[in-house]
Formats: C-alpha cells, structure tokens, sequence
C-alpha cells in the first residue's frame, strides 16, 4: 500500500464536505492520486484510511455517521467500531464500484493524471541512455554535459525530474556547472525571447510613475477603514461553512 496514496485518502475523509463522503467519491480520490494501483491495493488503502479516521470522531458526530456508511455501500461489516472485514458480497460491490469509476476516467468523464512513475530501473536506463548519447557526440557542449552528468547518481532522481527523463534543463546543476560552453547551451533559448516591445514599455512605466504619485498623497481608495464590506448575512454564512463539522 502506498503511503501517499493512504494520506491522501485519510486528508479526504477528515477534511472533505460530508456530502462527499461515500463510496463512490472516495474510490474517484483513490483512483485520481494513483491511476496505476491495482484494485486490491485501493482497496486496502481505502480501509485501512477508514479504520484510521472513524477513530477520530465521536459516535454521535455527522462525519462518523457518514464514514461508517461507506463499509455498509460495499458490503463490508464494521467490527469494535475501527475494524472491518470484506465479505464476498463486500468485494464484489466494491468492484462494482470501482469499475464505474474506472470506465468514467478511461472515457474521459473523469480527469485523472495519466503518466505513470517511472521505475528506479527505468530512471537508470534513461539515465545510462542519454549518457551513452552524449559521450558519443563530438560536440565539445555534450562532452561537458557527459562530464557533468558522471556525478549526478539515479538514486537520487525522482520520477518527474528532467533528467529522470532525458531532459537536461536549464537549472540543473550539469548545465550551471558549464564553463565556456553555457552560453551555447542558453543560446537557443536566448533566440526565442524577443524583445519587449517599446509600447508595452511605455505603458509599464506609466503605471510605475502614476502609482509612485498616488502613494504620495495615500488616497481613499488605497486605504482600508477598518470595516466590513460584506453584509451580516454573507459574514454569518462564511463563519457557518468555516465552523461546519
């Protein structure tokens, strides 16, 4: 079971609206934060996140009545309040459900992220590979990087870095390292900034020159009089959604 995944499914059960506190929102989430875990896995995060947060309401609270709801919508049997047990009618409604939810995201109903995390074995071989181009190349710029990049160690790459997936950027440290050949590096990035162009200067500066002069004299409309600018009605209903349990 992943850690994220279980966080995630927990700061949900605490936090979300109680409307949105059953089965079906609840396996979206867990298919949302991690479209590649396989049904038993989501599963098991969702229960062990139930088991976790039924224990932090009381019995007679909203939240726990809602959260205790979502065991009976699968079949499942609640035990001494925090445990429970999938049935064989439990699992297959949970099925049900996940499949449901599944089918909307692979019609695109339902966004979900669709890139999957890269393996520590994937990450060293887009590594090795884009090593292997480098020191290949005659270019005196990819020599450097190849030297740079010697010192970068997969192990400490995540999925989504650049260079987990054969991406040098600009901010890496093998690109800041570079002595004379960094400004060949920048160099086509360099071509695609134009220039800014001469009106919307002009108009910049306006606007600096106008605000400097309003600052000097602090108008009204700069200045906040210690008053509410809602109505009672909009400030009661605002405190009624913040304090809502």
């Amino acid at each position: 079971m992943s850690n994220e995944l279980y966080e995630t499914l927990c700061e949900f059960l605490v936090s979300s609206p109680l409307k949105q506190i059953s089965v079906v929102p609840v396996v979206y989430k867990a298919i949302a934060k991690d479209p590649w875990a396989s049904q038993e896995i989501l599963k098991d995060s969702i229960k062990q996140a139930i088991e976790t947060t039924v224990k932090k309401f009381s019995n007679n609270s909203q939240r726990y009545k809602r959260l205790i709801k979502i065991p009976q919508q699968v079949g499942v049997f609640c035990i001494e309040r925090c445990l429970m047990i999938w049935n064989d009618e439990g699992a297959e409604l949970f099925g049900i459900a996940y499949e449901g939810v599944r089918s909307l995201c692979d019609m695109g109903v339902i966004k979900t992220k669709k890139e999957k995390e890269l393996s520590p074995e994937q990450i060293m071989n887009n590594i090795s590979e884009l090593k292997s181009n480098l020191s290949n190349s005659p270019s005196l710029l990819h020599k450097e990087l190849y030297k740079n990049l010697k010192k970068v160690s997969y192990h400490d790459l995540k999925w989504k870095d650049y260079l987990a997936n054969k991406i040098i950027s600009d901010d890496s440290e093998a690109v800041k390292n570079l002595t004379d050949n960094y400004e060949t590096f920048m160099e086509p990035k360099h071509q695609i900034l134009p220039p800014t162009l001469s009106f919307i200067q002009g108009m910049c500066d306006r606007f600096v020159s106008r605000f400097t002069e309003l600052q000097e004299y602090y108008p009204a409309i700069l200045m906040h009089d210690k008053t509410w600018k809602e109505s009672d009605d909009i400030l009661s209903g605002i405190a009624e959604e913040v304090l809502k349990v």
